[in-house]
C-alpha cells in the first residue's frame, strides 16, 4: 500500500462524463507469489490501466473538488524495488517519475495544462503521517514512485532501470491522478 499525499487548490466545474468507470472498477488482483528482489503488487481500483486512459480519474477528482474537498489521500498497491520494503509495507510517496509516456492533461487547450509539480505532495500532510506513524509504531517508508503504463508488469531490465533512475516503487496508477488533482 502506498500513501500519496496531495494538496488540491479546487476551483472549476464538474463534467459527469466517465462516472461509470469510476463507480465500477475493473482491475483484479494478479495471482503471483511475492519474492525478494522482484516487484510485488496487488490491485483493485479504478485507474488508468484498464482502458489506458490517463485522464480516467478526472471526473471523480472534479466531483470531489466541487463538493469542497481540499485534500485527498490517494492509495495504491505497488511493486517495491527495495528489498527491505517487503510486501505489505507502507510507503509514502515523496515524489514521482512519469515514465508512462502519457499525461492526463494532453488535449487540454488552456494554459492551465502547464501544471507545476514541484510541490505536488503536501509537506504538511506528510509531516502529519510521519508523526502519526511514529506514535503508533508503524514503519513508514518514503520514496519515489515510478509510473509505468501497464497492463503488463515490468521486465527485469525495466526494474533495473527504475532503480538506477531513483525509483523505490513502481506501479500503473497514481501519477495521473496526482497530476489531475494538482490541475483541478
Amino acid at each position: 500500500l502506498v500513501l500519496t499525499l496531495c494538496m488540491l487548490p479546487w476551483e472549476g466545474a464538474v463534467d459527469a462524463d466517465g462516472a461509470e468507470s469510476w463507480l465500477f472498477p475493473s482491475v483484479a488482483a494478479p495471482k503471483r507469489t511475492p519474492r525478494k528482489g522482484r516487484t510485488r503488487r496487488k490491485a483493485a481500483s479504478a485507474h488508468t490501466t484498464p482502458a489506458g486512459d490517463a485522464g480516467a480519474m478526472r471526473w471523480p477528482l472534479e466531483v470531489m473538488k466541487a463538493i469542497g474537498i481540499k485534500r485527498i489521500i490517494l492509495t495504491n498497491s505497488a511493486g517495491s524495488l527495495r528489498p527491505e520494503m517487503d510486501a505489505g509495507s507502507v510507503m509514502m510517496i515523496a515524489d514521482h517519475i512519469n515514465f508512462a509516456g502519457a499525461n492526463p492533461l494532453i488535449g487540454e487547450t488552456s494554459d492551465a495544462r502547464f501544471v507545476g509539480l514541484t510541490n505536488a505532495y503536501d509537506a504538511v500532510m506528510m509531516g502529519v503521517f510521519r508523526k502519526t506513524a511514529k506514535a503508533r509504531g508503524v514503519t513508514l517508508n518514503e520514496g519515489v514512485y515510478m509510473w509505468f503504463s501497464g497492463p503488463s508488469f515490468e521486465t527485469p531490465a525495466e526494474i533495473r532501470m527504475a532503480r538506477i533512475m531513483g525509483a523505490d516503487a513502481v506501479g500503473m496508477s497514481t501519477v495521473p491522478e496526482v497530476i489531475t488533482a494538482v490541475h483541478a
